[in-house]
């Protein structure tokens, strides 16, 4: 295959040719690999070569050809990342040795005609100088990542003369195990293809793939397999086309591909994959061991910088066998097909090969859902797990977050963040206060965690009833609360009220101060218990500090209660105590202040349970079971420092519906009431503002002249659920946006919606039935999650009395890339399982016994389904009454879950609509599977419509009236 030199604009590179080439097929060759869109020529020596002569015949060894553009100039530039072919008798060598030569290669010298061991040796010699590394085996890929196995390199490029003189090595240990039972040369030759079928361990042990690296990295090499085994589909495109646009290692991209379209995981898959992610994080983080977090570290910012660059090809494993000449690749067509297979889920399969600590698939999958996000630095404080945050004009791998050491003297310590710039390599740790300001004088856009302003006064009973052991308790939860308060920010304001006979300030409203945590060290227990008055004097307080700061007007206020029992001094003041309780309430809810009342005992008090309902707070109760621990009688906080520092009673964000009117609460507050039926908690349209439906707010919204970035959040939000309902005939939700009106002081659109939920079909409220919901955007969104509360309240163990819902996609695991549908979609999937290990509804905590059947707990059958709205997408929204009716599953399409119209059975057993299956079919190339059972379909373009099935379809929608 001959070379000659060709010059673009003032650059000369080599260019291979075939024989038999023509001027116009060595144009086209040029404009093919340069990715030139225009017509070309070729001038040598002032002239235009003729298209249809042959390259031979017009030109001479020592003659340079220069490339012209479409007017004859010669202004054409080869591409900054242009890689030239090799010199005569070399090849550019691509292997997993380093960073560079992942991306860059190197030029080996290669004689093609040296035998497969001959052939391996050198190239094992060549890398071993090259790197000054020693003791290393190697696999060989040709061109299309096609395993060198036998022969000659150029018994291949002999027939496929057009491929690029490219090899890829895969550098492996040669310790392939500590039997060191099998060796790769061993391997290539001895090989069968039933090794899964091999039943004793030690030889399954021996060509385990990930044996061939080194100890250390083994458990990690399969745990990284695992994790991409069970990757979603759209992020392994994402890191595809991170591969193809920062490395040329085709193996690797190969592989990626095979995992992505869930084919056969091979030995070679594995090998490559994991050592090519070895060498770029070893790059990354400078160092020459690494650790699990790394490697997600790594996922994370390649899924970053990968946003822009999807994957750009359709990888081909066998790009060479649709020629004519398909000779070298059939010849060793069964040794590639014969090498190892495993089954997609890598890590449990390994871990029946080795008795070894292995992730499990639960922990990659907790590992994988921190991957593949982008935080802001300000996050970090109350989400501790690794991420990325935007630096300055760089992206930071954090690796979480930790606590400065503190001497005895200190307040709580600060939080610190642990965290690599990958072109630095080195981790560094920062506090993150201090980390943020430094930003922030550059110029990077940081935000607070003070977004919503916090007013709370902590009240402590310290009355004779607390001596001892409660008093203790009650001194470990304030400091745990305290330790959560240094993250809300420095302009929100707390105090501390103790009280006995009478109530006592120990320290007035202000930004917390550095002796707030040691205040409590010195109370002592005495006297009566006068809680209501302790509560007035705090609301007092605190309705002044509004006054006095016009700052604090849209504040969230909140007084906390931490008491063994109920108030016995208020009752001997009046003997109109009962309307005076309710009084205390009236006033609370009147001034928006939220009162959480924890009692520490065994005896509940109704009257500040009632208090608490009503004001929208927080009523915990906590027996000395709960903190005693056996045995010993030592003091356990777990179960209540995990409660305090839980967002949930924590984040008062959640707390800003406003659950009651004023002056609605006129009962007996001395007894026990269901909080289900006495909570009215306020929805944002019950003054009938105008709603709008979703499709006509993003409309609305596109038309604003200029929108806020809150309101683009919103946007993009209302467009996102939009989409996820273009396929739906038979809606899971419906959505109406509040418009703002012409008296509301916050004129953005879009923060309030109503959502319609339908229950799942295994729900134990019953299948589809429509549930209630409010949600609010804060100003602080996406960094501060959305506000979804229940407005018909179902009763369930994660759902308080109130209508708030304690999940995870709302509190501890709340992240900027949470939109509000997936928001939603976890919420649906929380009715139907229900954590029972944390309850947050008190009723359901009554009810459970040691043999009572939990899910019969929140089964209601008095419960009463919420309407569906009728609405016409293209007018003003009307809200009517009606019932949803829906058709079963077996009687819709799988792909479009619509009703069939025209069922056809499929080769798979499972009915179809006819024409979307064919449609299907053709995206598919005949390649498609059934998505309920995963069989292959067959094409059904002659299939005849099974009128049976049609029939029992017309008959249900016949008897049900569904339309």
């Amino acid at each position: 295959m001959p070379d000659i030199s060709i010059t673009f604009n003032r650059q000369t590179v080599s260019w291979y040719y075939s024989d038999d080439w023509t001027v116009s097929k060595l144009c086209n060759d040029i404009q093919s690999k340069l990715n030139l869109s225009n017509q070309i020529y070729l001038g040598l020596y002032g002239s235009v070569l003729d298209p249809n002569t042959y390259v031979l015949d017009t030109t001479l060894v020592q003659d340079i050809i220069t490339v012209l553009d479409h007017n004859f100039l010669p202004t054409i530039n080869l591409p900054d990342d242009y890689e030239g072919d090799p010199p005569k008798g070399h090849f550019r060598v691509y292997s997993t040795v380093t960073y560079e030569s992942l991306t860059k290669g190197i030029f080996m010298p290669v004689s093609p005609d040296l035998d497969f061991d001959s052939q391996r040796a050198h190239i094992i010699q060549e890398i071993e100088k090259t790197y000054n590394i020693q003791d290393i085996d190697v696999i060989v890929y040709l061109p299309g990542a096609i395993p060198y196995l036998r022969g000659t390199i150029n018994d291949f490029f002999s027939i496929y003369t057009a491929a690029k003189k490219v090899l890829y090595i895969t550098v492996v240990s040669k310790s392939v195990s500590t039997f060191r039972g099998l060796s790769l040369p061993s391997y290539y030759h001895s090989v069968k293809a039933n090794i899964c079928a091999i039943t004793n361990d030690q030889q399954k042990f021996c060509i385990s793939p990930l044996n061939n690296l080194p100890e250390d990295t083994v458990v990690l090499g399969s745990a990284l397999m695992g994790l991409l085994c069970v990757t979603d589909y759209r992020i392994l495109q994402k890191i595809i086309g991170w591969f193809e646009n920062n490395t040329k290692y085709a193996p690797c991209i190969i592989a990626l591909h095979d995992i992505q379209k869930k084919a056969l995981i091979r030995y070679h898959h594995i090998i490559t994959i994991t050592t090519t992610l070895f060498a770029i994080v070893k790059n990354i983080y400078n160092t020459t061991s690494i650790n699990y977090s790394q490697i997600l570290d790594f996922f994370k910012y390649v899924d970053h910088h990968s946003q822009s660059s999807p994957s750009r090809v359709t990888m081909n494993i066998a790009p060479f066998l649709n020629t004519s000449t398909g000779r070298y690749f059939f010849l060793n067509f069964s040794d590639y097909e014969s090498i190892s297979t495993y089954n997609s889920d890598f890590s449990r399969c390994f871990a029946t090969t080795i008795k070894r600590s292995l992730p499990e698939v639960k922990d990659l999958n907790s590992s994988q859902s921190q991957i593949f996000r982008e935080f802001k630095i300000i996050e970090a404080i109350s989400n501790p797990n690794p991420m990325i945050i935007r630096g300055n004009n760089t992206f930071l791998l954090s690796l979480g977050t930790c606590y400065k050491q503190q001497d005895s003297k200190s307040i709580v310590s600060q939080k610190q963040i642990q965290y690599i710039d990958p072109k630095e390599g080195e981790i560094k740790v920062e506090v993150i206060d201090t980390m943020a300001e430094a930003l922030r004088s550059k110029g990077v856009v940081i935000d607070t965690p003070s977004e919503t302003q916090q007013i709370n006064i902590i009240c402590i009973d310290t009355s004779g009833s607390m001596g001892g052991t409660s008093l203790e308790i009650a001194k470990q939860c304030f400091k745990i609360i305290v330790n959560r308060a240094y993250e809300v920010g420095p302009l929100s304001l707390w105090g501390l009220y103790i009280f006995d006979t009478t109530p006592k300030i120990i320290l007035p409203l202000s930004p917390i101060p550095n002796e707030f945590h040691r205040a409590v060290d010195t109370i002592r227990a005495w006297g009566c218990t006068a809680l209501y008055r302790c509560i007035e004097l705090a609301q007092d307080e605190i309705n002044a500090k509004v006054r006095q700061k016009p700052e604090f007007k849209n504040a969230i206020k909140r007084i906390i209660a931490l008491t063994d029992g109920g108030d016995n001094e208020y009752h001997y003041k009046t003997n109109n105590h009962m309307q005076e309780l309710a009084d205390i309430a009236n006033g609370l809810v009147r001034d928006g202040i939220v009162f959480d009342y924890i009692e520490l005992g065994d005896d509940p008090e109704y009257p500040p349970q009632n208090i608490a309902i009503n004001s929208g707070g927080c009523y915990l109760q906590f027996s000395d079971r709960d903190f005693i621990k056996k045995g010993n009688r030592q003091i356990d906080i777990t179960k209540i420092r995990r409660i305090f520092e839980s967002d949930g009673f924590f984040n008062l964000t959640l707390r800003q519906f406003g659950p009651v009117k004023g002056n609605c609460v006129d009962r007996d507050m001395t007894v026990k009431h269901s909080p289900i039926s006495i909570v009215p908690v306020k929805n944002f349209n019950y003054k009938q503002e105008e709603l709008e439906t979703l499709k006509k707010s993003i409309y609305l919204l596109e038309q604003k002249p200029e929108i806020t970035q809150l309101e683009n959040e919103i946007l993009l939000n209302m467009k996102d659920c939009a989409i996820h309902f273009e396929s739906q005939i038979n809606k899971n939700f419906y959505f109406f946006i509040k418009k703002p009106s012409p008296n509301d002081e916050d004129k953005q659109f879009g923060k309030y919606w109503n959502v319609y939920m339908r229950t799942k079909k295994d729900s134990p409220y019953g299948a589809n039935k429509w549930l209630k919901l409010a949600v609010i955007i804060p100003n602080g969104f996406p960094v501060t999650a959305p506000e979804i509360r229940f407005l018909s309240v179902p009763l369930h163990p994660n759902i308080t009395a109130d209508g708030s819902i304690n999940i995870d996609v709302l509190r501890t695991r709340h992240n900027s890339n949470v939109t509000i549908f997936f928001a939603l979609l976890s919420i649906r999937n929380m009715l139907s399982k229900p954590d029972f290990k944390n309850i947050q509804n008190m009723d359901v905590l009554e009810r459970i016994t040691p043999s009572v059947d939990l899910i019969s707990i929140i089964r209601n059958s008095s419960f009463s389904e919420v309407s569906l709205p009728a609405y016409n997408e293209d007018s003003s929204v009307i809200v009517k009454l009606g019932r949803a009716r829906t058709v079963k599953p077996k009687f819709c399409d799988p792909f479009s879950f619509t009703r069939m119209e025209h069922p056809v059975k499929a080769s798979s057993g499972n009915y179809f609509e006819k024409q979307a299956l064919i449609y299907k079919l053709s995206q598919s190339n005949g390649n498609l599977n059934d998505p309920i059972n995963g069989q292959k379909i067959q094409d059904v373009k002659n299939t005849p419509e099974d009128l049976q099935f049609l029939g029992f379809i017309r008959e249900y929608m016949k008897k049900y009236n569904v339309e």
